[in-house]
């Protein structure tokens, strides 16, 4: 979106029929606060440059074939309040640093997801929705939650 980097505030393409790659390149908007992708075809991955992102508050890409791990990086979106990226190709573990993030909801349900809940997730002072279901999370509770 050439020439929109300090325009873009909310971006919402969901539910099309859009498919390809997001582009690596969106990390560039740094003025964006909402993005919604959710149920198209998109493919790709998760870009650790997203990082960039700092005032964005809301992130959805759930319903498309982007695959890999929530990078750690994206700890530093210190705006980010909704997190979605349910029924995606997602795997891997859940990133320990997300818990400075002020998440109010986290939903990751219906990935590959492994792993334990990570102990640092107490620390999550915001959080009032975290969803996980249908994935191979394992191990205990973090001692606050139970």
């Amino acid at each position: 979106l050439p020439g929109l980097n300090n325009l873009i505030r909310s971006l919402h393409l969901g539910n099309n029929n859009l498919n390809g790659t997001i582009p690596e390149t969106w990390n560039t908007l740094t003025y964006l606060r909402e993005l919604d992708l959710q149920g198209n075809q998109l493919t790709g991955t998760f870009y650790d440059s997203w990082e960039s992102l700092y005032q964005l508050n809301t992130l959805n890409l759930s319903s498309n074939s982007i695959e890999g791990t929530l990078p750690s990086s994206w700890s530093n979106m210190r705006g980010l309040k909704y997190l979605k990226i349910s029924n995606t190709l997602l795997n891997g573990s859940l990133p320990e640093s997300y818990y400075q993030l002020d998440l109010e909801t986290l939903d990751l349900d219906h990935n590959q997801l492994s792993g334990s809940l990570p102990t640092t997730w107490e620390n999550m002072e915001s959080i009032s929705r975290i969803n996980v279901n249908n994935n191979a999370i394992t191990g205990s509770l973090p001692v606050s939650w139970r």
